[in-house]
């Protein structure tokens, strides 16, 4: 269903668009075999797929495409949310890998105990030649508990359960009534998730990012006190 963008909308399009410009620069700027931290790697590739799904997010907006757009911003979310938390925790990452590795042997039903487990040995082999001392803890994790490492709680709390209802066809999402309450926050949303991810590429690794501060700036200036469980980084150097 076509929208009608608002003169606010508009801005904040065209500033998204400014901060994934910057976005894609800085990812294309770092090379990823030179950086030794597993968690910093991390941190890029995470930054690619936000900056994927951020570019799509702007193709889908500037047609008009509200509805199918909205679809986008869960993934961004969990991608911030993953980043902070391998960041924040050392031994999440080894988690993360272990609980993505235990959902893809689910598809592998033939799979042999002793196959399954030389391949988790050859998994934790491979983070203690990275790093002798690294905490190998062979538990799963979820959503919330990323959140927690992250210390994003009001992201999960707010903006992800809120966007979730999109992409699992709960009935205030499918029916449009989601709609009038996201339609004006969902482009907001997204600049601030862009904004995180720049703030932990400057922080992480070696780019300069010197319009990141006047993107901050002009995000503050237009959010006003709705932002949606999502802080605003701090202008620190």
């Amino acid at each position: 269903m076509s929208q009608t963008q608002s003169s606010l909308e508009l801005k904040w399009l065209e500033l998204l668009r400014n901060v994934q410009n910057t976005l894609a620069n800085t990812v294309n700027s770092l090379d990823i075999k030179s950086i030794p931290a597993w968690e910093i790697r991390y941190l890029l590739w995470a930054a690619v797929s936000v900056n994927q799904a951020t570019r799509a997010y702007i193709l889908l907006r500037e047609a008009d495409m509200f509805d199918a757009s909205k679809h986008l911003i869960r993934p961004i979310v969990e991608a911030v949310l993953a980043a902070q938390a391998v960041l924040n925790k050392r031994g999440f990452l080894f988690r993360k890998l272990y609980t993505e590795h235990r959902e893809l042997i689910k598809f592998s039903k033939n799979i042999a105990a002793a196959e399954e487990n030389k391949a988790l040995d050859d998994f934790k082999s491979k983070f203690l030649s990275y790093n002798t001392g690294y905490p190998i803890e062979c538990k799963r994790v979820n959503i919330e508990y990323t959140a927690q490492v992250a210390n994003m709680v009001p992201i999960y709390e707010v903006v992800y359960r809120t966007y979730c209802q999109f992409t699992h066809g709960a009935q205030v999402a499918v029916t449009g009534q989601l709609n009038a309450v996201t339609n004006d926050l969902d482009t907001p949303i997204v600049v601030q998730l862009g904004l995180i991810t720049l703030e932990q590429l400057r922080k992480n690794t070696s780019a300069k990012i010197p319009e990141w501060e006047t993107y901050l700036q002009q995000s503050r200036s237009y959010m006003g006190q709705s932002n949606m469980g999502i802080n605003l980084p701090k202008n620190e150097s």
